[in-house]
């Protein structure tokens, strides 16, 4: 992911996921492969894979920016009124939060 090799990095991330599926850090690499898509704006395919992670590992450290990320998924593709959800559900549960500040800048934007 650091290299920007997004594709190369995404199939690592699943080959791991595959192999150790026992692993504590399983979450974590489900998350980060929502970020390549959602860096290569592969937007309609980063949502389903943030939804899976945030549906597998609710309390993890990453739920927050996952839930963030699905906002900005939905804005880029001009869902507004899903992004404004999403947005909103972040301010709601994590008021103190980065990604809680964020999004209402993005609720702002979206007006």
């Amino acid at each position: 992911m650091r290299e920007r090799k997004y594709d190369d990095a995404i199939l690592a991330l699943r080959a791991y996921i595959t192999s150790c599926s026992t692993h504590v850090s399983i979450g974590d690499a489900q998350y980060w492969i929502g970020e390549g898509l959602f860096s290569q704006s592969k937007f309609s395919e980063a949502v389903p894979q943030f939804e899976t992670f945030l549906s597998a590992y609710p309390k993890s450290d990453f739920t927050s920016r996952a839930i963030y990320k699905i906002g900005r998924c939905f804005q880029e593709m001009d869902k507004k009124s899903e992004a404004k959800k999403r947005f909103q559900e972040v301010i709601d549960k994590f008021p103190a939060t980065l990604e809680a500040k964020q999004s209402k800048e993005r609720l702002k934007e979206l007006k």
